[in-house]
């Protein structure tokens, strides 16, 4: 017998194995080179929020401070007799 005997047909699950494999580095690597672009733009995005949370946090605290200490003991709530 020959070694191209009608017996032996292509290893067809293992050229499916390959295709597999090669298909999930490209879209593996493809996933990998487009989050490593955009991680930039997110981080940048991600920063400005934090500040721009970080100073009207700021400025609303200091804000109600200022409302609640001139609220206790203002001009109208004290008596001649206090004065």
């Amino acid at each position: 017998m020959s070694r191209n005997d009608s017996r032996e047909g292509p290893n067809l699950a293992g050229v499916a194995r390959l295709f597999g494999r090669v298909a999930l580095i490209a879209v593996g690597g493809s996933a990998a080179t487009w989050v490593s672009i955009h991680a930039t733009t997110w981080a940048a995005v991600t920063l400005r929020t934090w500040f721009l949370t970080t100073v009207g946090t700021m400025f609303l605290s200091t804000m109600v401070m200022a409302q609640t200490s001139s609220g206790d003991a203002g001009p109208a709530a004290t008596t001649p007799a206090q004065r």
